[in-house]
């Protein structure tokens, strides 16, 4: 998680070229825990990060991505239903 800190610093163009230059199992290992995140506990520069990190993969490869957003809009759905459970403990 520490390279996620260091890239939530740097700026929208920063962020695309350094995205670039990870692997894909980086940036799946990056992608994975954001999207099995609530998203109410996402911050807004996670949320443009993990958008910047889908386009990122989706442009790898095309055939790969649709086998790659199944898994992560499994994850989303799966975060989505904690997201009524926290809700109440919020302030």
């Amino acid at each position: 998680m520490n390279l996620l800190r260091e890239l939530k610093r740097l700026n929208m163009d920063a962020l695309e070229k350094a995205l670039s230059n990870l692997s894909t199992d980086e940036l799946l290992g990056l992608a994975k825990p954001i999207a099995s995140t609530p998203n109410s506990l996402r911050g807004k520069e996670t949320t443009s990060m993990y958008l910047s990190i889908c386009d990122e993969l989706e442009h790898r490869n095309a055939n790969e991505w649709m086998v790659m957003q199944a898994d992560f809009e499994r994850r989303e759905k799966t975060a989505s239903r904690m997201d009524a459970f926290l809700a109440p403990f919020k302030k």
